[in-house]
This record gives structure tokens, sequence and C-alpha cells, in this order.
């Protein structure tokens, strides 16, 4: 979903570029919102790579440079994931992080 939005993004913004690529920290920077915050970052990167590994065999993306880290998001995601989809999964993710930290901040009142 990430990467999608990325891609809807450069889309409308980026005139001057044919590829849509993104650095491994900045994508991560945006994965570790959906993970608990007691998980370290090592292994929230990790789990980032296994899924760029996941999505390069599935030809979603490609690694595009070594140093920096960086990844071209194909356009082929796009026709995977239209953006009414990507706005449904959007909210549902919204919805699902307020009720964490909901239940987080009442877990602090309690102690």
């Amino acid at each position: 979903m990430l990467l999608r939005e990325e891609l809807r993004r450069f889309e409308e913004e980026e005139v001057d570029n044919s590829r849509c690529v993104v650095s491994v920290d900045a994508l991560f920077e945006q994965w570790k919102v959906f993970f608990p915050e007691a998980q370290d970052d090592v292994k929230c990167r990790k789990a980032l790579d296994a899924a760029l590994s996941t999505l390069e065999e599935l030809k979603f993306v490609r690694e595009f440079t070594r140093e920096p880290r960086e990844w071209e998001i194909r356009r082929i995601l796009k026709a995977r994931l239209p953006v009414a989809e990507l706005e449904r999964l959007r909210d549902e993710l919204k919805t699902e992080s307020d009720a964490r930290a909901r239940r987080s901040q009442s877990g602090d009142a309690h102690e």
C-alpha cells in the first residue's frame, strides 16, 4: 500500500522523471509506523527488506541502486492496486492504527 501511495504521489507531482524511485530510508520511516513501538528498528528493517524481496519476485519493484539503496516502483502495481482500493486500505489501516493508539493509551491510564 505504501508503494502504491508513492506511485500515486509521483504521478501527480513529478513531470521530469519517468521512473518512480524511492529510497529504503524514506520507505522505512513510513513503514515503521505500522509496527508496535516496542519493536526495534533492526527487526522492522528486516521485515521491510523481506517485503521488498517478495515484491521484487512479483515484479512490482526493482532494485534501482545499491548505495544508497533505492527501489523503482513499477507501474504494474497501479493495475493491481487501483486508487479506490488504495483509499479503502488506507482507511482500514488508519482505523486500526487509531484503535491501537486508544488501547495503548487506556493501558497507560491503568498503570
